[in-house]
Parts: C-alpha cells; structure tokens; sequence
C-alpha cells in the first residue's frame, strides 16, 4: 500500500490544504508548533483510528463545526487509488470512495477497517490502533521509551501486538464447538435408545402378519363358495319375482279398469243433471226476453243524452269564465286612464326641475375635489405620525451602532493580542512537554545503570564497557544520583510551568471564544452606512409629508359647507329622473288604454253568445228523468236473461256429453271382465310357499356373504396398519443405523477438536517464541544494515528487552549509548512492521529530539539507510533530512493558520 496524499479541511490548525507524497523518503519539516504532527495524526486517525490519546472534538479547527480528513492510496493488491474519507463533528462520516469510478466502495467504521485491514496484509483480528501507535507511526518522543520499561510493562505493549493472546482465545473459542458436539453425542445417544425400544417389537409384528396373511386367504376361499350359491338361489328367486310382479301388474290393471268404470258412472250422472238445468235456463230466458230487449234501447238512447250534458257543462263553464274575464277588463281600463293622468303630472315637474338640477352637479363635482384633498391630508398625517416614530427610531439605533462599532474594534485588537498570546503558550507548552519526555526517558536509563552499578557482578563499566573497580562504581553511583536529583528538580520546575502554561492557556482560550462570541454578534461598517442612508432617507420624506399637510389643511371645513348646500336641494337630479321615467312611458299606456277597450267589447259580445247556446239546452233534463223511470222498470227481467242465458247455451252440447259417456261405460265394463280372467290364469302359475324359501336362504347368503366382507375389511385394515407400523420399523431401523454411524463420526470430531485445542494451548508459546526469533533475525538484519557494521549481535528477547552483543559481551538496553538506542529500537520496530503485516510504509516523529548535531546527523543516515520500505516519513523541525530526501514538505503556521509548501 502506498500514501499518495492527504487532504486536510478545518482540522486543528489547518483551514485547508493538501500534501502530496512520493515514493522513498518524505521529509516534513516546519517549526515547532507548525502543524507537523497533525500529518501523522490525521493519517493516522484514518487509515488506523487511532486518535492518539484525542479525542475526536480535538482534530475540529477552533470555530468550525466538523473537520474532515481525505487520504488517497494506491492499492497492493490492484494498483487502484482509493480516498479513505474521515469527518468529525457535527456531520460523521468513515467510507472509502474509488474516485475513478465515482463510486463508494464501503462506509461505515468496521466495513472501512476491514477494507484497510486487506490492503495492508494484517490479520483480520488486527488492533490497527496499537498497530499504528508501536510499530507504523510511534509517537513524537516514545520511540525507545517502551524497551527502557520493565518486562511486564513491555508484555502489554508488544503481546497485542504479535497476538499472543490469538492462541488462548482459540483455545476458547473451540471450547463451545467442542461442548455442542458432545451434547450432540448425547442427545443422539437418547435417540438411539428410544429407537431402540421401539424396534423391540419387529419380531412380534411380522409373526402376526404372516398368521393374519393366512386366515385372509381362508376367508377370501369361503367367500367365494358363497358367492356361487348366491347366484344359484338368486336365479331362481327372480323367476318367481317375475311371475310376482306380473300379478302385481294385473291386478293393478283390473284395479284401474274397475275404477274407470265408476269414474263414468258418476260423470253420466253429472251430465244428467247439466242437462236438466239448461232446460230450466232456456225456459226463464225466454220469458223476460222483451223486456231484456226494452232495458238495452233505454241504455242506448241515455248514453246519447249524456254527450248533450257535457256540451252544457262545458257552455257553463265558458260562461263563467267570461263573467271574470269582464270583471278584470273593466278594472285594467280603470288604471290605465289614471296612469295617462299621472304621466301628465309628471312631463310638467321635469320642465319645473330643469335649474336646480344644474346647481346639484355644479355643487357635487365641487364636493367630489375637496373631498380628494381631504382624503390626501388624512393619508399625509398618517404618514407624517409614522415617519416621524421611523426618524426617531433610525436615530436611536445610529447612535447604538456607533457605540457597538467602537466595542468590535476593541475587541478585535484584544483577540489579537490573545492569539499572539495563545500560540506563544502552546511552543512553550509543547517545548516543556518534551523536555519532561527526556527527563523521564534519561532518568529511566540513570536508574538502570544505578541498579546495574548495585549489582557485584557487573564488571565492566556500562559507559566506557572498561573494567568498572570500587571507586569507579561509587563515583558513577554518586554521579548519577547527582543527576537524578538535577533531573526530578527539573521535571518538578518542568511541570509546573506546564501547569501554569496549561491554566494560561485555558484562559487564553476561553477568553478567545468569548471575544469571538461578541464579535458574532456585534454590527458592521456597511450597516452603518446603510443606516445613514435610510436617515437621510426618512428625513426627505419627512419633509415631503410636512408640505402636503399644510397645503391641504382648509379642505375639511370646504367639504362640510358642500354637503350642506347639497341637504337643501334635497336631490333634483334623482326627483327629475323619476319623473322622466314616468313621461316616458306615456306611448305604451295609450296603447295598452286602447288594447284593454278593444279586448273588453269582445268579451261582451262572446259572453252573449254563450247565454244563446244555453237556451237549447233547457228540455235535456226531463228526457233524462223519462229514459231513468224506464230502466228501473226492466232492470229485473235483464238481469233475469243475464244470467241464464250461459246456461241455456249449453243444453244441446249436454245431450251429446251423455250419449259420448253411456257408450264410454260399456267399454269400461268389458275391461273388467277380462282383467279378472287374466289375473286367475296367471295366479295359478306362482308357488308362494317355494318363494318364501328361497328368500329365506338368499338372506341367509347374503347375511354370511356380509359377515365374510366385514371380517375381510377388518382383518385387511389390521394388515394394512401392521404392514405400516412394520414400513415405519424398517424406517426406524434405518435411521437407528444412521444414528449410529452419525454418533461415531461426532466421537472422531471430538477426538479430534480436543486433539487441535490441546495442540493450541501448547503451541502457542513455542509459536511466539519462533515469531519473536524471526523479528529478531529481521532486526539484526536492519541494524546492521543502519550501522553499517556486521560485527555487532542485536536480539530481541522473549521478554521484549533489547541487548546487543560487542565482543562477546551482551548489553542492555539502557547501557546503549543514544544513536545506539535509536537505531536499535529502529530496526525492532521495522522488523516488527515487516513481520506482522505487509505494510511498506513508516514514519518517524521527531526522530532526533534531544540529540546533538552529530548524533542527529548519525541517526539521519541511519534512517536513511533503511531497506525494504516504498515510503518513509520523517517528521522533524531541523534541517537534518532535507539534503536526503526525495520529498521536501514544510509546514508554517502564518496567523494560527498551517499552510504546506512543498518542493
């Protein structure tokens, strides 16, 4: 994998900016302060999640609402550049974008860590945080701190490292497998006994198969014997059922033939009856025949009168309306001569209105202009009252404006004086924290040596590695108490400063975001003018409105005397116009006069002519009374031939009804005759007595034949269910075969899980110990490469120590002079990163702190001499690397702002 760049938006000191990187050695200078370590940090906070003892509110840059982190790689294993994105803050986000596509490619902390965790090479299990923090990306000023601790301290550091713990967690993790297989054994061992117990029963079951086989054959043998006597029997039986129901058919036809032959009797004797009265009927027909015949020609000559009636109602009703007719005509003349005399009236007072009218509108356009004027002066006081209140209030608020104004640019020369401040504490404070980690870091080395001085056995001297005698020890014993002590009194000085520092800068800080709270909230100079604009702009409208008012003050009064005079003439205008109207309509009321005249005559001449037809019309109710008396006299002798008249009708049709019945009863009773001599011929041929016999055994054959059947279906049922029972058996006994097989194959699973944790737990230390041997040999290999001298040993013990060889004699790591501590914990460290993940890329924060020129110098051609890594990345404020490398990046800080400037 490979860094290509890193892009930096609102994050610490930086507003924005990109750094770009190379291939080989990447040199990142910039004074203290600048902005350095936020490089490693951020690249570190994305590709790692490491926040190295941040928190994420800390990477936001003072002010801005989220921070956001862009670093693009190229890939090892497609050779794709990739942009791993980190924002913090008010909007949260950790994806990676393939910028080529445009396309996301995961989003999301453990879908991004995972993506990283392939391209880097490391286990899946990876702590990339510790990863980073002791092996990629060591923190400024702790690059040998962790082999100067004591072994149990070191085990914390480096175990997670080299996943010591993965085997043991294995080794736990298996554990549950290997719990589930045996409560599956044991579960299929319950399942086997219970099959078991069940196929006890196979035996039991195919005997009684076998018998019950055997007495379904008997059965179906003896059913088949009765079947053929049934049929034999049945044969017989039906011929005698045949004979049977011929008799049954014979007798039923004497039976119908006998009652036919009643049938016609009762209907001849029906008939006898009609007969006789239809001879009756025609008798009293015929007797009130004349005045039947009387009754209808009164009917008729009636329904001609009443056509008479409607004709005179219906004159009477003209009549009638006629009168009413009149009785309006003669009103509507009436009203249309006194509307003629008021329309008179009228054409004289439009002649009499003529001058007033003329005054009125003269008087109402007078009105229609003062009243404008009025309107004008009210909407001008309104406006004069309203402006006024507005110059009152822009005045007020010119005079607040300056005052703020005055305040901003105090406060913004205070808040520079406070930045100037704030980064002046925060170079000290970082200066102080260093010199605290140099204090702490020699201090530790003094303590080694004082207890390697206390040991007898140390012979040579861990300075000058010379033979070390009595007084040399206690001298270099006291020397470096003397030390210790200028050092604790130092770290005290040292952290109290800091503590003083850190209080300054708290308050710096507060009071910054205090200064920048009121500074949000207070006006600008483009206000300012934009309010005095709209003063002077209110102003000239309030002079305008003034004008207006006075101009137009006297209108009111001018309004109040027109209105007057307008009361007095009392509306002429409105009076003539009603009285035009009325002239006018002086042509169609004539008319109508003499429409209404006209129509009038001709409803008196319709109405005499009605009274005229009435007269002929006066004997129609006498006829009607006659023609009444006539009806009611034959009413009885019409009703009399009404109804019998059907009846009389129908005597010729009875006499041939009863000549068609009496030859129909003959014919009936020679049917008799012969039914009853068929039915004794045939009852001679049936034997009852065998009939009955053979019912009785066909029911004896059917009730075995029924009984054989039901034993079959029973027994065959038995046989079906035991031949299933049987089937799910023989199932059974295949899976209980199964099982078994099943339970063996867990028996070998667990034989082997429990082999592989047993091999876990004790391969893990031998494993470790090969590992730490590899990053060892590694090691050597770079030291010897850095030092460029083969002849010294360096190992890397499996408490984590560090010890070089010279001559045969093996020294600690706190004996090691600086640029030996350096460039030993170099090379660890690189192996380490090389062993462990197939990560090219290091970077080196502040390597030459606290080192003199020449031993900067030694150890920069030491870092440069490192091989097998594409990129390294040395963070450093001196000029030591920058002859060397092939990226020069420097970073300064230009008004609390960090800028890159590459070349």
């Amino acid at each position: 994998m490979r860094i290509v760049s890193l892009e930096l938006e609102n994050t610490k000191s930086y507003a924005k900016g990109k750094v770009e990187f190379t291939d080989g050695v990447n040199a990142i200078v910039g004074h203290n302060g600048a902005g350095k370590s936020t490089v490693l940090e951020a690249i570190g906070f994305a590709l790692f999640d490491c926040l190295a003892g941040y928190k994420q509110s800390d990477f936001i840059r003072e002010g801005a609402k989220s921070a956001e982190i862009i670093v693009t790689i190229v890939s090892g294993l497609d050779e794709r550049a990739y942009q791993v994105v980190r924002r913090c803050g008010s909007s949260n986000l950790h994806a990676v974008y393939d910028p080529e596509l445009g396309s996301k490619m995961c989003e999301g902390k453990a879908d991004v860590l995972h993506f990283l965790r392939q391209q880097m090479g490391v286990d899946p299990t990876a702590d990339l945080t510790r990863l980073f923090s002791d092996a990629v990306g060591v923190p400024q000023g702790t690059f040998t701190a962790a082999f100067l601790q004591t072994p149990a301290q070191r085990k914390a550091i480096f175990d997670p490292l080299l996943q010591v713990e993965e085997y043991k967690a294995a080794f736990d993790k298996l554990l549950e497998p290997l719990r589930a297989l045996q409560r599956q054994e044991q579960e299929i061992a319950i399942e086997i006994s219970g099959y078991q117990g069940r196929l006890e029963r196979l035996p039991t079951l195919e005997a009684t198969i076998a018998e019950r086989a055997q007495t379904l054959a008997r059965l179906e043998q003896e059913g088949t014997t009765v079947k053929a006597q049934l049929a034999g029997v049945s044969e017989e039986r039906s011929g005698l059922d045949a004979i049977q129901q011929q008799l049954s058919a014979l007798r039923a036809e004497q039976q119908q033939a006998e009652q036919k032959l009643a049938t016609i009797g009762a209907q001849l004797q029906n008939a006898e009856q009609a007969q006789r009265e239809a001879k009756a009927a025609t008798t009293i027909v015929e007797e009130n025949q004349a005045d039947h015949q009387r009754y209808l020609d009164a009917q008729r000559s009636q329904k001609e009168l009443e056509g008479a009636v409607r004709a005179r109602q219906q004159l009477e009703r003209k009549q009638n309306a006629l009168d009413k007719e009149l009785s309006l005509s003669a009103a509507e003349v009436t009203r249309l001569a006194k509307e003629l005399e008021a329309i008179s009236a009228a054409e004289a007072q439009v002649a009499a209105l003529a001058a007033a009218v003329v005054e009125q509108e003269a008087v109402e356009t007078a009105l229609q202009q003062a009243q404008q004027q009025s309107a004008r002066l009210e909407s001008a006081q309104t406006q004069l009252k309203k402006t006024e209140g507005d110059y009152q209030r822009l005045t007020a608020r010119l005079a607040t404006l300056e005052t703020k104004l005055q305040q901003a640019s105090t406060l913004d020369d205070e808040r520079a004086s406070q930045e100037q401040q704030s980064e002046q504490v925060k170079q000290r404070l970082d200066e102080a924290k260093e010199r605290l980690l140099h204090f702490k870091v020699e201090a530790d080395a003094l303590k080694e040596q004082s207890t390697a001085l206390a040991e007898i056995a140390t012979a040579l001297c861990p300075l000058c590695e010379q033979p070390l005698t009595p007084e040399h020890r206690q001298e270099l014993a006291e020397r470096n108490e003397v030390r210790l002590t200028t050092l604790r009194d130092n770290y005290r000085v040292a952290q109290q400063q800091i503590k003083s520092d850190e209080t300054t800068f708290t308050t710096i800080q507060e009071r910054l975001k205090s200064i920048q709270q009121s500074l949000r909230t207070m006006p600008r100079e483009d206000e300012r003018a934009a309010l005095q604009q709209e003063l002077a702009a209110t102003e000239a409208t309030l002079t305008s409105y003034r004008e207006q008012v006075a101009q137009f003050m006297e209108t009111p009064t001018e309004v109040r005397e027109l209105q007057q005079r307008l009361q007095v003439l009392r509306d002429p205008r409105q009076q003539q116009a009603v009285a035009r109207a009325t002239a006018a309509r002086r042509q169609g009321v004539e008319d109508n006069h003499t429409t209404a005249v006209t129509n009038q005559n001709e409803l008196q001449a319709q109405h005499k002519a009605v009274s005229e037809a009435l007269k002929e019309h006066a004997s129609l109710d006498d006829d009607l009374a006659a023609l009444a008396a006539t009806l009611q006299q034959t009413l009885n002798a019409y009703q009399q031939v009404l109804r019998y008249q059907q009846v009389a009708s129908t005597l010729e049709q009875r006499n041939a009804e009863i000549a068609h019945l009496q030859e129909q009863r003959k014919q009936a009773e020679e049917s008799v005759t012969a039914a009853v001599s068929q039915l004794t011929t045939t009852e001679a041929q049936f034997d009852g007595s065998r009939y009955q016999q053979l019912l009785g055994e066909e029911q004896l054959l059917r009730d075995r034949q029924n009984t054989l059947q039901a034993e079959l279906t029973l027994l065959q049922r038995e046989q079906l269910r035991a031949q299933e029972e049987l089937t799910e058996l023989q199932t059974l006994q295949a899976e209980l075969a199964t099982r078994i097989q099943r339970q063996q194959t867990i028996r070998e699973q667990t034989e082997v899980l429990e082999a592989l944790r047993n091999l876990l737990r004790q391969a893990g230390p031998y494993i470790t110990k090969a590992l730490i041997k590899q990053i060892s040999d590694g090691a050597m290999q770079v030291f010897s490469d850095i030092m460029q001298d083969y002849t010294r040993h360096l190992s890397w013990k499996e408490d984590y120590g560090i010890t070089l060889e010279i001559d045969g004699r093996e020294r600690q790591f706190a004996q090691l002079s600086g640029g030996e501590q350096m460039s030993a914990a170099l090379a660890v460290r690189l192996a380490l990163l090389r062993e462990m993940s197939n990560i090219d890329v290091a970077f080196f924060d502040e390597p030459t702190t606290n080192l003199d020129e020449t031993r900067r110098d030694a150890l920069a051609r030491q870092i440069l001499e490192v091989k097998g890594f594409r990129q390294l990345f040395v963070i450093s404020h001196d000029d030591t690397f920058e002859q060397a490398t092939q990226n020069l990046i420097r970073i300064a800080r230009i008004n609390g702002v960090s800028t890159v400037q590459q070349s």
